[in-house]
């Protein structure tokens, strides 16, 4: 099953604290060898701390922030990369120019 060609965006509304979760993802087609996979697992590593300093550190505007990477060789070479983070609903709203990495 393959993701959909353009992005989409979901608002999902549950509970009742002012929190929000932001979820990215990106997928596409991978050439699977050793040379890619440990660039791959290398941006995973270098994002991950990059994140931290940027929005927990320095922006304090998050609760906290990860990436991650996975490939796989079969049945198609196909990548997927996450990144996700929690934050307040004030935050959220200015992201779009605070949350720029």
């Amino acid at each position: 099953m393959l993701p959909p060609a353009k992005g989409i965006n979901v608002e999902v509304h549950k509970g009742k604290e002012e929190k929000v979760q932001v979820n990215l993802s990106f997928m596409g087609d991978y050439a699977y060898n050793d040379q890619e996979n440990i660039n791959m697992d290398a941006l995973e590593s270098i994002l991950n701390i990059k994140l931290i300093e940027r929005l927990r550190e320095e922006e304090s505007g998050v609760y906290g922030v990860g990436a991650g990477a996975s490939y796989n060789k079969f049945p198609k070479g196909r990548y997927s990369f996450s990144i996700g983070f929690g934050t307040s609903k004030e935050n959220n709203q200015s992201s779009e120019s605070k949350f720029r990495i």
